[in-house]
């Protein structure tokens, strides 16, 4: 038997030869509380039960497994936002020729992709007795990587149907845009990782960069916008580059969206 022992949330007790109560205790806790603190309190149980196990470390990776908090999450998250970064790298070689781009396979993919790691997410949350992270969190996170490489699919399908409309565009700015916002999402998202390490002013330096990038693309639509309505073109360019333009910054809204959500689960975890 070992000395008394005071865990985070004013549990105190003595750790017996026998565990279930004290683990049944941590169960109940974590179940209230599954943020930090929550987390905080099962791995002070756990270290004071060790004292009583022969082998604590596989009692942790055991627990660890059981309640979900393992790296399934982090990693499929990750997953998703490289997959928003891949489609955007594949973006910007079509949108060098834009008038040359025959059909949109390998955006279907790099979506499909995308949603089959959303679906694994879903399920895992399913599965999982106590995330790491809130469901609701990875849910709302999940489903806005998604969308990005959803929108990006969207995009090419919509230009393969004119790509003579685009005709001597310059989509520069463009993927200068969109390529340091896809980087940004998937710098924040690797933060998630490291929730409760100090690194909030970091996570809000990036987010703020992907804030300035968003108003970089509501000005770049608007200077797109006044030319186009400036009676230069004919109404059905008009009307097509206007679609092309604003599917471009949806793009770059789910990425302030990924960035608002992400910041959202280092405020709560922090």
């Amino acid at each position: 038997m070992t000395s008394p022992g005071v865990c985070p949330g004013g549990y105190a007790g003595k750790w017996p030869g026998g565990v279930m109560e004290p683990l049944v205790a941590c169960m109940l806790n974590l179940a209230r509380d599954p943020g930090q603190g929550g987390w905080n309190y099962l791995a002070c149980c756990v270290s004071e039960m060790s004292h009583s196990w022969s082998a604590p470390f596989l009692l942790m990776i055991s627990l660890q497994k059981f309640f979900g908090k393992d790296d399934k999450f982090f990693t499929l998250l990750d997953a998703s936002a490289e997959e928003g970064r891949l489609s955007i790298k594949a973006l910007t070689e079509v949108l060098a020729h834009p008038e040359a781009v025959e059909n949109a396979g390998i955006f279907q993919l790099r979506k499909e992709a995308d949603k089959a790691i959303t679906e694994q997410i879903n399920e895992a949350l399913v599965s999982s007795f106590v995330t790491a992270l809130e469901r609701e969190d990875v849910e709302v996170l999940s489903g806005v990587l998604y969308k990005i490489p959803k929108t990006v699919e969207k995009f090419v399908e919509r230009l393969s149907l004119f790509p003579e409309m685009v005709s001597g565009v310059d989509f520069s700015r463009h993927i200068t845009l969109l390529t340091a916002a896809t980087e940004q999402v998937v710098a924040l998202v690797k933060m998630i990782r490291t929730l409760g390490d100090g690194k909030v002013a970091e996570a809000k330096a990036i987010n703020e960069r992907l804030q300035v990038i968003e108003g970089d693309a509501d000005k770049l639509i608007l200077e797109m916008l006044r030319d186009l309505y400036s009676g230069r073109h004919e109404i059905n360019r008009v009307l097509v580059l206007r679609d092309l333009y604003e599917l471009l910054e949806t793009v770059i809204d789910r990425c302030r969206d990924a960035g608002s959500a992400v910041m959202h689960i280092v405020l709560k975890n922090s």
